[in-house]
């Protein structure tokens, strides 16, 4: 039987579940031989390090240009980082504090130049202002992260948003809808709604700017469950293992760089 192939982007995901797990196991996370890691593999890995910094010891990349990258990522957004090609990995505020995350998404804006390369200033503010929104509307986090790394030679951006909350199913089973994870995926992107009509996930309408109008390629993980989406593809949907489970909700986005301008209201 031929093995199955999985997107790039989920199978770094599931790198970084069995780095996760390894570590759980041995009380080390041994990075040593480690080369590269994408947002989606390095944004879930960063905060399972920060979490468990003083149960698991860290063992860093062998390759010091690895091992430094891995640093300068995993510390603080400083205006110092302009002109460089990646956002570390940036604590969201608290539900408490939703309204401070408006100035977090001036400093991103203001680094990628307001979306001019990455389909124009209305598209790429939408983009990840619905993105931010939908983790304080839904999750019910404790911690939510983004981190962002743009490929200039690979012609990409990649945009990893991870929060530890509910998950999609949780939200939906909270207003007495069960669905599995990955179904529950389904029903948010088709717009199924707990907070009314025009209130549900926003995620529909997103997903057709970042596949269709970019085009780019679009991965969600929430729980057991997996989507993968990407323009004139049909959908994958996956049930992932136990060992694959994440406790939370991650969202993977790539966007060619440089791409035109995108008239998001052709979307939306």
């Amino acid at each position: 039987m031929p093995e199955l192939e999985f997107p790039n982007q989920l199978n770094n995901f599931l790198t970084f579940c069995n780095l996760r797990n390894s570590a759980i196991e041995s009380k080390s996370l041994d990075l040593q031989l480690s080369s590269w890691f994408y947002p989606t593999t390095l944004l879930p890995l960063g905060a399972f390090i920060k979490e468990k910094r003083e149960q698991i010891k860290y063992i860093p990349p062998a390759n010091q240009n690895v091992a430094n990258y891995l640093s300068l990522v995993t510390g603080d957004l400083k205006a110092e980082n302009e002109g460089k090609t990646y956002i570390p990995i940036i604590n969201l505020p608290p539900k408490s504090l939703e309204s401070e995350s408006g100035k977090l998404l001036g400093q991103i804006f203001k680094f990628y130049n307001n979306g001019k390369e990455y389909g124009g200033e209305n598209a790429f503010k939408y983009l990840i202002s619905e993105l931010v929104d939908n983790i304080y509307q839904h999750s019910e986090f404790k911690n939510a992260f983004l981190m962002a790394q743009r490929y200039e030679k690979k012609g990409f951006m990649e945009i990893c948003f991870f929060d530890d909350g509910i998950t999609i199913s949780g939200s939906f089973s909270k207003h007495g809808m069960v669905f599995e994870d990955s179904d529950a995926i389904l029903e948010a992107i088709n717009g199924l709604s707990t907070k009314g009509k025009e209130r549900g996930f926003g995620l529909g309408s997103n997903l057709k700017v970042f596949t269709q109008g970019l085009p780019g390629e679009m991965l969600i993980v929430s729980g057991k469950g997996a989507a993968f989406f990407k323009a004139n593809e049909p959908t994958k949907l996956y049930i992932l293992q136990d060992k694959y489970k994440l406790e939370g909700t991650l969202i993977s986005v790539r966007i060619p760089y440089p791409v035109k301008e995108v008239d998001i209201y052709e979307f939306i």
